[in-house]
């Protein structure tokens, strides 16, 4: 009769240590990863400006609704609050919302690999589109065609990444995630920076 209870609290304490692994968010990882891109920006009567681009507020716009996409919302709004490129960051559900202003436009165009408690590996496409006029139809070009705005100051910028990530030690699903979300979130805001400085 003991045995059985025993048993059965092993049993109870294993099913919630494998419930913490799905639901909170935790990690103790050594990474391996790697990022190719293909940047490209066009700034056009940027030096006139009466107004400093960072006093902007930027829509941000991450297209789509998984968790990991989730994750990445939530972690390029964090990170860009101390980012003076792209001034206050609010979400936007969709382009169509921030006509005439600021636009950052994340998309992810795909994922794939596994995760496990101590081993997981994924592969990352994403795309990037800013315009500060909200402008990002030259994302549909293949090549890019930035465009040109007349005689009012414009910047755009334009962003392809392909992220490789390799991870060990000890992490739940939601904790992996978040670190992912956080290598997204610093590769393109890094980018955007270095791209769209005066």
């Amino acid at each position: 009769m003991i045995k059985k209870i025993v048993l059965g609290w092993i049993i109870l304490g294993m099913a919630g240590l494998g419930v913490l692994f799905f639901l909170v968010s935790f990690r103790i990882i050594s990474s391996q990863s790697a990022v190719n891109s293909e940047v490209g920006a066009y700034h056009q009567n940027t030096e006139a400006s009466p107004v400093a681009f960072s006093q902007l507020a930027t829509q941000l716009v991450v297209e789509g609704d998984d968790p990991l996409i989730r994750a990445i919302r939530v972690e390029i709004t964090r990170l860009a609050k101390s980012e003076k490129t792209l001034g206050q960051v609010n979400l936007a559900l969709a382009t169509d919302e921030a006509a005439q202003s600021p636009l950052l436009v994340v998309t992810l165009k795909q994922q794939s690999g596994f995760w496990t408690p101590v081993y997981s590996r994924t592969t990352l496409q994403i795309e990037a589109a800013y315009a500060s006029n909200g402008d990002v139809s030259f994302r549909e070009n293949e090549p890019t065609q930035f465009h040109s705005a007349g005689d009012q100051p414009v910047r755009q910028y334009e962003g392809h990444y392909h992220l490789t990530d390799s991870s060990w030690g000890v992490m739940s699903l939601p904790g992996y995630r978040d670190y992912l979300a956080h290598q997204v979130a610093v590769t393109l805001l890094t980018s955007m920076q270095e791209q769209l400085k005066p």
